[in-house]
This record gives C-alpha cells, sequence and structure tokens, in this order.
C-alpha cells in the first residue's frame, strides 16, 4: 500500500492497494478459519450440554357444591393469592425437594463410558441396583459393571492409592468412613444376587426384556444426598406472573428422562402433601366439634335433670292452671336463658380455642357462632394473616431467624387484646332477670 501526493501537496489514501494487498493474504484467512472451526468442533464433542424443560401448573381454590356460604367450615382470608404463595415457597423449598430425589432415588447414578466423558443413561439402564436401606454406600466412586452373559456380570473397583473411602447412610442421612484393605477387587456375580461388601450392598436386577450384549460396560455411582438436592435446587426454577394463578415450573439437566420425573414426581409430592395437610385439618376440625359436642350434652343432661327435680318436689304435676302458669313462665325465661346462654358459650368456646390451640391459620366455625363484635372480628383477621405468613416461611426459612421472634410478638398481642374484648362481651350479658 503506498500513499500518493497530489499537486497541492496533500497525502491520498490508495483504498484500492489497500484491498489487494489484503487479497494477497487469503491463505492466512483460510487457514485461520480452518483451526477456528477445528477448535470449537474439538470443544464442542468434549463437551455434554445440558436440557431445559418447563412445565405449567394452575393453583385454584376447591370447591365443594354441597357447601353454601352459611355452611362452610373454612374461613378463607387469604384468598387465590396467598394459596399461590404457599405453593410456590413449598415448590421452592430443600424440604420438598429432598422429597423428590429420596422418592426417585436420584443420588444413585447410572453411568456409560463416552468417547470423552461418561454419560448419565437414567431411564434407559438395562438393569437395576437395589441397594440395602440400613447400609451405608460409597459415595463419588463408580463401581464398574461388565456383563458376561445374560445372567452374570462382573463387578470391580479400583479406589487406586486410596486408603479408605466415604460412605453414606441414605436412610438416617449419616456418613461414616470405612478403611480399605485391598484398593482393587473384581468379582463375578449373577443377577438377584446378593453382593456384600463392607461400602457397597444389595443386588443388580436385569430388568424386563432388557437386552444386554457380552463385553458391555456400565457404571454405578453414589453421589452425596445433599449435594444431589443442592444441584436440584440451583437449576429448578418456579415464576409466577402477577395476578395470575398460573406457575411455571422449570428445571435444567444433561439428562432428559430425569428431568420429566422430576417435575412430574415434584407435582405429585405437591399435591399428596396439600391432601394430607386438609385431611389433617379435617380430623382437627370434628375433634375439637365432638368435645364441644359432648360438653353442652352434659350441661343439657344437668339442667333437665334438674328441672325435674324442681317439679318433683314442688308437686306441680297434678295442678292444671298452676302447671300452665308455671310453664308459661318457665318457656319465657328459658328462652332468655337460652339467648343468653348462646352468646356467653359462644365467647366460651372462642377464648378456649385461643388458649389451647397452636395454629391459628383457620378458625374452626363452631367458635366463631355467634360473635358480633367488630373488634374481635378484626383480631382474628389480623391473627389468621400472621399464622399464614408464619406458616409460609417456615417451609423455607430457618426456625431461628428474627422475623418468627416478631411474628409470635405480635399474634401473641392480639390475642391478649382478644381475650379482653372477649371478657368485655361477656360482662354485658350479665344482665338481671326479675322473676315475679
Amino acid at each position: 500500500m503506498e500513499e500518493q501526493l497530489e499537486g497541492n501537496g496533500v497525502q491520498v489514501f490508495d483504498f484500492k492497494a489497500f484491498v489487494f494487498r489484503t487479497i494477497s493474504y487469503w491463505k492466512w484467512f483460510v487457514l485461520a478459519l480452518i483451526v477456528g472451526f477445528y477448535v470449537v468442533y474439538q470443544q464442542n464433542i468434549r463437551r455434554e450440554f445440558p436440557y431445559t424443560l418447563d412445565a405449567s401448573l394452575t393453583v385454584q381454590d376447591d370447591k365443594n357444591p354441597l357447601f353454601t356460604s352459611n355452611t362452610s367450615l373454612v374461613f378463607n382470608y387469604g384468598g387465590i393469592s396467598g394459596k399461590v404463595q404457599e405453593v410456590l415457597l413449598n415448590l421452592k423449598s430443600r424440604k420438598h425437594h429432598e422429597k423428590v430425589v429420596d422418592s426417585l432415588d436420584l443420588y444413585l447414578s447410572y453411568l456409560k463410558q463416552g468417547r470423552f466423558y461418561k454419560t448419565d443413561i437414567y431411564g434407559s439402564n438395562p438393569f437395576k441396583f437395589v441397594g440395602l436401606d440400613s447400609a451405608y454406600q460409597v459415595i463419588g466412586q463408580p463401581i464398574k459393571i461388565v456383563f458376561i452373559d445374560q445372567t452374570s456380570f462382573e463387578l470391580s473397583y479400583d479406589f487406586g492409592e486410596a486408603q479408605s473411602v466415604t460412605a453414606q447412610n441414605f436412610q438416617d442421612k449419616t456418613f461414616k468412613t470405612i478403611p480399605l484393605g485391598d484398593p482393587t477387587f473384581s468379582k463375578t456375580y449373577a443377577f438377584d444376587q446378593y453382593i456384600d461388601l463392607p461400602f457397597f450392598k444389595g443386588s443388580v436386577v436385569k430388568k424386563e426384556n432388557a437386552s444386554v450384549s457380552k463385553g458391555q460396560e456400565f457404571f454405578i455411582q453414589y453421589t452425596n444426598f445433599n449435594a444431589t438436592v443442592s444441584s436440584f435446587v440451583n437449576n429448578y426454577a418456579v415464576t409466577n406472573q402477577q395476578s395470575s394463578p398460573l406457575l411455571v415450573t422449570r428445571l435444567t439437566n444433561k439428562n432428559k428422562a430425569k428431568i420429566v420425573d422430576y417435575i412430574n414426581t415434584s407435582v405429585f409430592i405437591l399435591e399428596r402433601d396439600q391432601l394430607q395437610r386438609k385431611n389433617q385439618y379435617a380430623i382437627n376440625t370434628v375433634a375439637f366439634i365432638d368435645k364441644q359436642l359432648a360438653r353442652v350434652k352434659g350441661q343439657l343432661n344437668r339442667k333437665a335433670d334438674s328441672l325435674n327435680d324442681f317439679k318433683r318436689s314442688n308437686k306441680i304435676f297434678n295442678l292444671e292452671n298452676e302447671s300452665e302458669l308455671l310453664s308459661g313462665k318457665i318457656e319465657e325465661y328459658n328462652g332468655q336463658k337460652e339467648i343468653l346462654s348462646q352468646k356467653l358459650m359462644s365467647y366460651d368456646l372462642l377464648k378456649n380455642y385461643v388458649t389451647t390451640s397452636q395454629d391459628f391459620t383457620s378458625f374452626p366455625a363452631p367458635a366463631l357462632q355467634g360473635i358480633d363484635d367488630p373488634n374481635i372480628q378484626s383480631s382474628i383477621s389480623k391473627i389468621v394473616s400472621l399464622s399464614i405468613q408464619k406458616s409460609t416461611l417456615e417451609s423455607s426459612v430457618r426456625d431461628n431467624v428474627s422475623v418468627f421472634g416478631d411474628l409470635n410478638n405480635q399474634i401473641a398481642s392480639l390475642k391478649s387484646v382478644m381475650l379482653e374484648n372477649i371478657a368485655s362481651g361477656k360482662n354485658q350479658y350479665w344482665v338481671p332477670i326479675t322473676i315475679y
């Protein structure tokens, strides 16, 4: 590339010469592209790429067509938005993921050696290892299986220079260090035969209709339970659009079959846990109603006995006029007393529930029947709201977090105010009844 001078002495860039000079280096450009494509290709064949799948969930309130507004036993203060947040927190909680991992035994991996790395063959493995639940299984070390024929296989391992291995009991999740007598091992077993090694106990079961070829190699590897749960928690996401009952769950993993099973099992366990909580709530409500009915029945029996004793002691059974007059007065006074007793009994039921119950996420209907004090109704609504907030935090936050202390203090303060209002409400019904 050369620069030329015009007659006035100004330098001019020769673009044409620049282009031809650049084209003259085409061999170097082609070589650079070939080297670049080769490097990218080598990186791609040595890397295992993950998959991402998602599923949509809709959260709705359960409705019973046999219930009306005056027969429902559940007071719902949170609405659909509160239920969506509860489901969202449950799906994100570590406890929920631990249940899914335990249900699918995802801490046990089935691997097959590829060209550059071991591939997870979950869902397509021709056999299954049934481990002893109470045994300690070695973690982080692959156990090699080589098929000999349709009925037997060779099991081996090579731990190098290790003198001990770490094992975990997947029933109680405890760890144990087991010394090695020999870091290498090889032995032939039959399918369904029990394998009894110090750190590997169970049996290899061939799947029905699964065909195996002689010389096929597979690996079985246990992984730390906590590390397995953490990997799924970190790759699992749940999103929710504002004011929408739709939840979207998304999971990223290197095995598509594992993603599908994990998402489906996660939803199944969520539904199962919710059903168990509803059943327990129904059981507690029925027990509370039975207890109160038994108490009221005893009171009615005592009152009936007292009335019969009064009639017998005053000999009024055969006095027609006096009996009619006395019966009318008694009926009138009993009507007044019935109304006042119902009011007082409602306050006693509510006071008993507030002082003895530990869960205030919802109040059973009998405890609120006849309570028309707006101050008490407001306190109930606030206590239920704080209890729901505390319940949702318990599934995702540690118990020793200061927010639980603050919520407990607020609930205790509201309970104290409510008990004062109950005492005040009871006092206003203690009015004298004049008997003529």
